[in-house]
């Protein structure tokens, strides 16, 4: 049983293994560089900012109590959430992931990271919204293809919603003749940077309220999901 523990800005070239103690109050490994680094069966304080791990560094880290590599890697995430937020024992941890062939486990990091910063660290409005947005839209741009998804169900609802022609007033009398598809429509409306030529021929009737506003509505949401997703997937959100 301690207290504290401080084992801060020390390099050690083989392996450490801390097991079978509890810490009340207090850990410092910051700035500390370990070769190989092992946890067992270790109880850390309740206050995570009473663990402190910004700077740390390592070659192999595991958490031994835990039965297998998964369990053991999640326990390693864990613990990351439990600590003083730094952005830096987020990366160290990432990029080991990336090294052990584990991109799923680094994603998973990175989002952890990200609801931490929007709880802990961002403060106005605005910049809380748009990490939650980037969060539903793209997984912070690790899931690109859930902005796609979104786009989707958008489309599909807008087919129901424009489905019947006679719900659909021609723009111009030269229109009345032309075939609709509420499929076609509905896309030409969520595209922002393709015309089908399809969506400036037809308006929702005057008095389908609902399909007017709905109609504007996909049309900002094509507008905010495309970019994000082509931003998602080309790594510009990351």
């Amino acid at each position: 049983y301690l207290k504290n523990m401080i084992v801060n800005s020390v390099r050690v070239l083989g392996s450490t293994e801390i097991s079978g103690i509890s810490i009340s109050n207090m850990v410092n490994f910051e700035h500390s560089s370990f070769l190989d680094l092992s946890f067992s069966d270790v109880l850390w304080p309740n206050d995570s900012n009473s663990v402190m791990l910004d700077g740390i560094s390592y070659q192999f880290i595991k958490d031994s109590q835990a039965g297998d590599e998964e369990t053991s890697e999640n326990r390693l995430i864990n613990l990351a959430n439990q600590t003083k937020f730094s952005r830096q024992v987020y990366a160290n941890l990432e990029s080991f992931f990336i090294k052990q062939g584990l991109p799923e486990k680094a994603d998973q990091v990175f989002v952890a990271m990200k609801k931490r910063e929007r709880r802990e660290i961002l403060n106005s409005p605005i910049s809380k919204l748009s990490n939650m947005a980037l969060a539903i839209l793209v997984r912070y741009g690790r899931s690109p293809g859930l902005a796609f998804l979104w786009g989707g169900l958008i489309v599909f609802i807008g087919c129901i919603v424009f489905r019947r022609k006679d719900g659909m007033d021609p723009q111009e009398e030269k229109h009345a003749s032309l075939s609709y598809s509420a499929f076609w429509y509905s896309l030409d409306l969520f595209l922002p940077f393709i015309d089908l030529r399809i969506a400036n021929c037809w308006m929702p009737k005057r008095d389908r309220w609902f399909a007017r506003h709905y109609m504007r509505v996909q049309l900002v949401l094509g507008w905010i999901l495309i970019p994000i997703g082509l931003a998602a997937l080309t790594g510009i959100i990351k």
